[in-house]
């Protein structure tokens, strides 16, 4: 009776998800990085995030639930001057990073996007996603070492990161 029950769990991943073939997972700090190797074509892709936050052609995105509207962010990295996200906006335009979908309702999607050179070397980013709301800080020390371990097996920050 214990057998068929055994076998039926195993056979539909009741005990675990197994990682796809190619998967490396590698942990540096408060940042995990994720390399994906496709062992036919031979393409790599690699994901780097940390506790909401995460890596992606050149930006560093700061999540907040969908439903926050971040559009009027102003943010500040370790004891800086405070910054505006709009201004941030150019800069990634400028490197070709997409932005979130602009919708009517939200507009940003609950997302505050910076430039990764802006934080390289940086703690912490401290957010206020609009006016009269809390200070949200977000850690993102250790970033410069994980992207450059990333680089080291292989990820190519500006084009593999997704």
């Amino acid at each position: 009776m214990l057998a068929p029950l055994l076998i039926g769990v195993s056979l539909f991943g009741l005990f675990g998800h197994k990682p796809p073939p190619g998967l490396e997972r590698h942990r540096l700090d408060a940042w995990t990085y994720q390399v994906l190797r496709d062992r036919f074509t031979g393409r790599v892709s690699c994901s780097l995030s940390g506790r909401n936050v995460s890596y992606a052609k050149g930006a560093v995105t700061f999540h907040y639930p969908r439903n926050v509207d971040t559009s009027q962010a102003i943010y500040r990295i370790d004891d800086g001057p405070v910054l505006q996200e709009k201004d941030a906006e150019v800069e990634l335009l400028r490197m070709h990073v997409p932005l979130p979908d602009q919708s009517a309702s939200n507009p940003s999607g609950g997302q505050v996007m910076v430039p990764a050179s802006q934080l390289l070397g940086a703690r912490q980013v401290s957010i206020r996603a609009r006016p009269r709301a809390g200070v949200r800080r977000f850690s993102v020390a250790g970033l410069s070492a994980a992207l450059a371990a990333a680089r080291a097996d292989g990820c190519d920050p500006q084009r593999t990161f997704n």
